[in-house]
């Protein structure tokens, strides 16, 4: 019971981030692994998210992008003792390609003195972005 305050992505936090991709992968129907790629690994949200998702038996390949290099992150997720492979790309679109799932946790955070809707348009230029790259390398992924 959250006391009737509405809840978001935001403040559920990367658990139940964690649980919708599961619930996706389930809920899929098909079976065998899958491979899901997270975009803006190195954000806050994403080094978390990966270490949960790195741990599940439903993923092969666990993919990580960020403009940010995230090969340390892809290295450090390689220790977890659980199957599959965890690996960082330098090029989105080598990330994207034929993924089954992509997570976007990429945003630009409000900076002091930006509008509300400079502050939009920049975050929606990363989601046009991100989309238009899915729907050439990946068009069948789930999107969350």
């Amino acid at each position: 019971h959250n006391g009737g305050r509405s809840m978001s992505w935001t403040s559920m936090g990367w658990t139940s981030m964690s649980g919708a991709v599961t619930l996706l992968l389930l809920a899929s129907g098909a079976s065998g692994r899958r491979t899901v790629a997270i975009i803006g690994a190195a954000s806050g949200i994403g080094p978390p998210l990966a270490l949960l998702l790195r741990q599940s038996t439903l993923i092969s390949e666990l993919r990580l992008w960020d403009v940010m290099p995230a090969a340390g992150l892809a290295s450090d997720l390689q220790h977890v003792d659980a199957p599959g492979t965890a690996a960082a790309y330098s090029e989105l679109s080598d990330c994207l390609f034929e993924c089954d799932v992509v997570v976007l946790t990429a945003a630009v955070a409000r900076a002091p003195g930006m509008s509300r809707q400079d502050h939009f348009s920049v975050n929606a230029h990363i989601v046009l972005k991100v989309t238009e790259a899915c729907a050439s390398q990946c068009p069948e992924a789930l999107l969350v």
